[in-house]
Parts: C-alpha cells; sequence; structure tokens
C-alpha cells in the first residue's frame, strides 16, 4: 500500500517541476537580457503547500523555500545544476531549442517537464 507522505512527495515534485517550466517558459515575463554566448535558462523547483489546498480551495501555493539541492538536468546535453538554499537554478550557454528538464533529489519523486523552448540570446 502506497503512503499518504509517498503520494504527498510525487505531488511535491511533480508541481514543483510544473512551477519551472512556467518559469523557464517566460510566462511570468522572465528575463529577456542578452548573452552572448547562447541562452540561459532560469528557473527553480519548490515545494508546494498540500495541506491548505483542500482547505481554502484557493489553487496551488508555494511553500516558504525551494527545494535545496535538488538536481536538475537539461535532457540531450551534458548539463546538470544543482538548486541553491533558495531552489534555484540556471543553465548557461544553452543552444536554441526545444529541450525536456528533469529534477530530482534523493528521497523525492522525480519528474520531468517536457516540451520546453528556448530562444538564443536570451534568459528563458
Amino acid at each position: 500500500m502506497v503512503s499518504f507522505r509517498s503520494w504527498r512527495t510525487l505531488f511535491v515534485a511533480c508541481v514543483g517541476i510544473l512551477i519551472t517550466t512556467v518559469v523557464v517558459g517566460g510566462c511570468f515575463g522572465g528575463g529577456g537580457g542578452v548573452t552572448p554566448t547562447g541562452a540561459v535558462i532560469k528557473g527553480y523547483v519548490t515545494e508546494i503547500d498540500t495541506e491548505n489546498l483542500v482547505r481554502f480551495g484557493a489553487g496551488l501555493t508555494a511553500s516558504a523555500p525551494g527545494v535545496e539541492g535538488a538536481r536538475v538536468t537539461l535532457l540531450g546535453t551534458d548539463q546538470v545544476a544543482t538548486t541553491n538554499s533558495r531552489g534555484e537554478f540556471t543553465f548557461t550557454n544553452v543552444s536554441p531549442g526545444t529541450y525536456n528538464v528533469a529534477a530530482s533529489k534523493t528521497g523525492w519523486a522525480s519528474t520531468t517537464a517536457y516540451n520546453v523552448r528556448v530562444t538564443s540570446n536570451r534568459t528563458n
């Protein structure tokens, strides 16, 4: 039988990568800065407050800090980043194209954001 903690961990990891996908996709007006050697991808992995979702029904809200020490991989490349104490990560010198971004951390469920579009010479 699967425990509540296992389901919660899976849910938190999936939502964290979803948030990362939105940020990487630029939906929050992220970036636009020019870099001379290629694109930059910036994002973050965060835990979601699942306890208040049912109580308030207001949708997903991020809990305070991001997930520190998560391994984020730009699939199809050799680029790997580790999130800092705020859950932030950065990939530099990324060629334009569409990528899949995977996040994992020991004790957490792994998840992947698919079809992340990267535009040349800007922060995505």
